[in-house]
């Protein structure tokens, strides 16, 4: 999606390359999980999340602060939020190891270090090319479920995730246009 509402020029042969992984992103979570329990209102959020995640891609290039102070501000808007939330609903913790280490993971890998990343990536390349990456998540997602909790892996999963990675390798080569112009 970032790359339709980025206007960034690219060809039909790499929009086919993004299809083609979308594809094999499908195919690699029908083979993982059942999908009986999947929802329009599930569907509807998660396309949502989409929209959300590439129009955000896109206003994050044109902000000017460094990626440090961005995550600082939007950490920090989010934090108000949940700590309002938080104290219209309440909420109890159930303080165990495995809460502290996820959340852990996610304050310091997740919403720290990726989210870094991220911004530095977008205003390093173009927010297209850093998008397309977001077709690893489910894909590392299920090798992670696998390594911690032993979930099985299929073979249609092994196959849909093969060829997202090959999608991800050919939409990052550069175009023979380009190439032809470098070395010119």
């Amino acid at each position: 999606m970032t790359i339709l509402f980025g206007g960034d020029k690219t060809s039909p042969y790499k929009l086919l390359i993004l299809l083609i992984g979308f594809s094999g992103l499908g195919l690699a979570i029908f083979g993982a999980k059942d999908v009986s329990q999947v929802t329009p209102l599930g569907v509807s959020f998660a396309i949502l999340s989409v929209m959300a995640i590439s129009i955000g891609s896109l206003f994050q290039k044109t902000i000017p602060m460094t990626p440090l102070e961005s995550g600082m501000l939007q950490n920090g808007c989010a934090s108000i939020v949940f700590v309002a939330t938080s104290l219209i609903i309440g909420w109890h913790v159930n303080w165990s190891p495995n809460f502290v280490f996820s959340l852990s993971w996610m304050i310091v890998v997740v919403s720290t270090g990726a989210v870094l990343l991220l911004f530095y990536m977008i205003q390093r390349n173009s927010a297209s090319k850093v998008s397309v990456l977001f077709y690893l998540v489910p894909i590392l997602t299920m090798f992670f479920d696998f390594i911690i909790f032993d979930t099985e892996i299929t073979t249609t999963t092994i196959m849909g995730a093969l060829i997202v990675i090959a999608s991800i390798k050919l939409f990052s080569l550069p175009s023979r246009r380009t190439s032809e112009k470098m070395l010119s």
